[in-house]
């Protein structure tokens, strides 16, 4: 038998933790799903949306100089173009591989698919592009159940990409503790004009695209009721009384409200 060929790729698996303290890791919905669904098995107008991780094929080209080939480069170009320009910041090595098997059955020319992965601390704000329509941050419980996202492939989460996020989640839980290798939520500020009174100040995270099931949350510091998190994709809402502040759990940052009412960034005194 000849020896065998591969083809190779590398992918990156951000997480974040929602307003609950949940983890959550990026995907990409793909933006071909008719024919997605039609390699998953299912039917066209399935409700479930198939999704990759960040990453692409690594090619010869990508190395104009050989002696200086670097994986975490291609890396970062592939989820530059796949995210609308976020940049990424290693958590260490690469791991796996992963091995696909793709023709076994000719002595002539066997091959496969081999993939890395590296968890990566995600910086910007994911936006559609021409492979992902949507970057949805999904729970383990999510990503178990199949029934709003599923893996690419017939295999679903038991295919090499759901091996690589399964891997993702392990790496993540077992590292709750540092916040720092946590993804920022993609909060923003939305100014609200009521008619009755003040302007007030909403500060908001998670998918915005995401039909949000919120759920009043009264674990965020000085706020009691007033607080609510959307359990599918953890967006947080909340208008802040001026002065007060929060140190949103799971989250990173402190923010106030200044006494106008408008938001300030920065550590309180």
């Amino acid at each position: 038998m000849s020896k065998a060929t591969f083809t190779f790729g590398v992918s990156g698996l951000a997480a974040r933790k929602d307003g609950f303290g949940n983890l959550r890791i990026m995907v990409n919905v793909r933006t071909d799903q008719e024919r997605q669904k039609e390699l998953a098995g299912l039917p066209v107008d399935s409700k479930v949306k198939i999704v990759d991780i960040p990453g692409g094929g690594v090619d010869f080209e990508d190395f104009p100089e050989p002696k200086k080939a670097d994986l975490f480069n291609v890396l970062k170009r592939e989820v530059a173009e796949e995210t609308g320009g976020c940049t990424i910041e290693s958590l260490g090595e690469f791991r796996g591989p992963l091995m696909v098997v793709t023709n076994n059955t000719d002595n002539k020319k066997p091959s496969g698919d081999m993939a890395l992965w590296m968890p990566i601390k995600l910086h910007g704000d994911p936006k559609p592009s021409d492979e992902a329509s949507e970057h949805p941050w999904i729970s383990r419980e999510q990503f178990e159940a199949e029934d709003e996202y599923r893996c690419v492939s017939r295999l679903g989460k038991a295919g090499r990409t759901g091996r690589m996020i399964r891997a993702a989640f392990d790496f993540y839980e077992a590292n709750m503790s540092r916040e720092e290798i946590f993804s920022w939520g993609g909060f923003e500020w939305l100014r609200i004009e009521l008619p009755s009174g003040p302007v007030e100040h909403v500060l908001r995270s998670g998918n915005p695209n995401c039909d949000h099931n919120y759920t009043t949350a009264s674990s965020f510091e000085n706020y009691s009721g007033q607080c609510r998190v959307c359990s599918k994709c953890g967006r947080v809402e909340t208008c802040p009384a001026a002065g007060e502040f929060s140190e949103f759990y799971g989250m990173s940052g402190r923010y106030v409200v200044e006494p106008d009412g408008s938001p300030g960034l920065s550590t309180p005194d």
